[in-house]
């Protein structure tokens, strides 16, 4: 999974070469990615309001787009791949889903303060390659939000990465690595941008969004994902509840792979 010719400093070419080799749509259709995808849509929903607009950043093949615009909901889904952007098109056709190809973090410095109820920022944060640049994104987020909006910011757990690539990737290969014998095992960022829970924690802070809640998006899926993809229909659901169950406790936050930040003004 980390290796292969993800090396380039350009957010397109990177973003371009990762989405060649991996299937973002079929990713939340196994019961590993259903997890993922209905604990956030359970998180969003506690603070959507009937006429909320929603912007979603790195709005992927549409998944959490076409959800809420399905419901009625206004969104905003800016793709930086033309491929994805027309995934979504084909998909939905109403006037309250508008979808633009765009650079994230270009588009939405051209939005008025204030301006979204919802900010839903699921990729930029693990594919803006500068931490300048995720550092402004954070803080455009905190800018479009209303006052009583809502930011929803996903990241790759760093530490978790090591785990999920030992025992269900990449074997011992993992922990041969050349980066990995140093005093912090940092690990290069590759493919995709990971943070530590700390780190994160301290862009929120510097960006002065205000973290409301922290969520361990998909929990232990990733890594027990053989055994969790055969689960019949009754057992996901009652391991989905055992997840929803714990899924805010501190002491879970670090066995997670994905981790949601519900975030404030």
């Amino acid at each position: 999974m980390l290796e292969g010719g993800y090396r380039s400093d350009d957010n397109l070419t990177r973003v371009e070469t990762i989405y060649d080799n991996f299937d973002e749509d079929m990713r939340l259709k196994s019961n590993v990615g259903k997890l993922e995808f209905i604990t956030t849509i359970k998180y969003i929903e506690d603070h959507l309001k009937k006429g909320d607009k929603i912007l979603d950043l790195g709005a992927g093949t549409g998944a959490y787009s076409l959800y809420f615009a399905n419901r009625g909901y206004d969104v905003v889904a800016v793709e930086l791949l033309e491929k994805h952007s027309q995934q979504i098109s084909e998909k939905y056709s109403d006037d309250n889903l508008e979808v633009i190809t765009d650079d994230a973090l270009k588009f939405i410095k051209n939005l008025p303060d204030n301006s979204m109820d919802i900010v839903l920022c699921f990729g930029p944060i693990y594919h803006l390659i500068k931490r300048e640049d995720r550092m402004e994104m954070l803080r455009e987020c905190r800018r479009v939000v209303k006052e009583d909006g809502k930011v929803f910011i996903s990241i790759i757990n760093h530490d978790n990465v090591i785990i999920v690539e030992t025992f269900c990737y990449s074997g011992v290969k993992m922990l041969d690595r050349n980066d990995l014998p140093n005093t912090n095992f940092r690990i290069e960022n590759i493919p995709f941008i990971f943070h530590t829970l700390d780190e994160f924690e301290e862009m929120l802070e510097e960006s002065n969004l205000k973290l409301e809640k922290q969520i361990a998006q998909n929990g232990i899926a990733e890594t027990v994902s053989e055994k969790l993809n055969e689960f019949s229909d009754e057992h996901f659901r009652k391991w989905l509840d055992f997840h929803l169950h714990i899924c805010e406790k501190p002491e879970f936050q670090g066995v997670s792979s994905h981790n949601l930040f519900i975030c404030s003004k």
